[in-house]
């Protein structure tokens, strides 16, 4: 059994990103996908379908970045 390849997508909402997101989304056997989005915005609809089709969602402050992204 292969493992799924992690992924992690900053700007999923966006254009660009969730482009990225829904091209990984089609095949789940293959990945395992995380959207990083800061606190503010876990509640807009976007972020909650990502959640509901079984991405995961973790919230964190892009300007206040050093280890936390590693």
């Amino acid at each position: 059994m292969t493992s799924k390849l992690k992924i992690a997508v900053v700007g999923g909402t966006g254009e660009t990103g969730a482009s990225i997101v829904n091209a990984l989304l089609d095949n789940p056997e293959e990945f395992e996908i995380s959207i990083l989005v800061r606190p503010a915005s876990v509640g807009k609809p976007a972020v909650v379908a990502y959640a509901q089709r079984g991405v995961a969602v973790k919230t964190i402050e892009l300007s206040e970045v050093t280890d936390a992204l590693t």
